[in-house]
């Protein structure tokens, strides 16, 4: 078992037959990673604490929607949870697809708005739309959630998102969709992703995509 990966909120590493085992970090780690990304934190530790807070706590509740109830695992790299081993599909980075050419970008961004639509079918939705950090590429060539961490599971919630393009927002999609292909990524979402659209896939699950 080989360690490949470690975010804010999980370890990653590869079991060799096409998964990855995620295990939980505790509250120290994610204390001394802050840390290390944004040194000045340690000069405001009532922040550093509710930044910690709040991501156990998405964390914890995520864990705690996809344990509990139905829904499709092939949009998050067929997520499986056994209390604090979670395993899904070994899938490509989109931080290492997307940037060299317009046209595979473009079909990235059309896999990730129409995977952005089957969430919403289906209840939930990523609250921090890193399309660059957050999703991968499956074998099949779609676009899929493998951070979880940060979910929003209430149709007002992502109301109040699309209303502030947090999209819009995200500095690592910032640094890595560029030129004409950032005007295309945000000419599509601002299209697609409106309260219109909300409504009408939200929970519906029979509803065809765009």
């Amino acid at each position: 078992m080989k360690k490949i990966g470690s975010g804010l909120q999980f370890n990653v590493y590869d079991l060799g037959n096409g998964k990855v085992l995620k295990k939980p970090k505790k509250d120290i780690a994610m204390y001394f990673l802050n840390l290390i990304w944004e040194p000045y934190l340690i000069f405001a530790p009532w922040i550093l604490k509710k930044r910690i807070v709040h991501a156990r706590g998405d964390r914890k509740e995520a864990i705690n929607y996809f344990s509990k109830n139905p829904f499709n695992k092939s949009l998050i790299a067929n997520l499986v949870i056994n209390e604090d081993r979670i395993f899904q599909d070994k899938v490509h980075p989109i931080s290492k697809e997307i940037g060299f050419s317009f046209e595979k970008g473009k079909r990235l961004i059309d896999s990730y708005y129409d995977l952005i639509f089957k969430m919403w079918k289906q209840g939930f939705a990523e609250k921090v739309y890193k399309f660059v950090e957050n999703y991968g590429v499956n074998s099949r060539g779609e676009v899929v959630l493998i951070d979880f961490a940060e979910m929003r599971f209430s149709k007002e919630d992502v109301a109040k998102d699309i209303l502030r393009k947090r999209w819009m927002k995200v500095n690592s999609d910032k640094r890595k969709i560029k030129g004409k292909l950032r005007k295309y990524y945000k000419q599509k979402m601002e299209e697609l992703l409106t309260i219109k659209n909300l409504e009408r896939y939200w929970g519906n699950e029979n509803e065809k995509n765009i």
